[in-house]
């Protein structure tokens, strides 16, 4: 079966994706917000990961997992500097 041309796997990817950045930008705000988004974002790219696991082979699954980590420690500064510019406009209104 051909993994990459599979629109699932491309799908399941793109959660992943969206996942650690809500994740990271998530971290950065935690701040001034709640546990639970943190936790929730945290089931969710869980959930995705198990799923790749079960649906492709546990090789893509552990590729998945190593591509989250170094997507998040690429993502990270990405999503401090977000979120400093949007603190910076927040605070600019007052």
């Amino acid at each position: 079966m051909e993994v990459l041309g599979d629109p699932r796997f491309s799908a399941m990817i793109l959660c992943l994706a969206i996942s650690v950045f809500s994740i990271t930008l998530s971290g950065h705000f935690r701040k001034n917000m709640e546990d639970a988004l943190f936790g929730f974002l945290g089931l969710v790219w869980l959930t995705v990961s198990i799923v790749v696991f079960l649906v492709f082979s546990w090789k893509i699954g552990l590729l998945c997992l190593v591509g989250s980590y170094c997507l998040g420690l690429v993502l990270s500064p990405v999503s401090g500097r977000i979120v400093g510019l949007l603190r910076k406009d927040l605070t600019r209104g007052r």
